[in-house]
């Protein structure tokens, strides 16, 4: 996943990777940035 995150945050255009969850309902989380990168994955 870090490795990923990584090149995702290089290639978006304003370096944050937006998050949803989705299933019945449909979620967005904060997005995650690389320097809240750890915080994200452990939660």
């Amino acid at each position: 996943m870090e490795r990923i995150l990584g090149l995702a945050v290089t290639f978006d255009d304003d370096g944050r990777i937006d998050l949803l969850l989705f299933g019945t309902n449909a979620y967005q989380l904060p997005a995650v940035t690389l320097r809240r990168s750890k915080a994200a994955l452990n939660e």
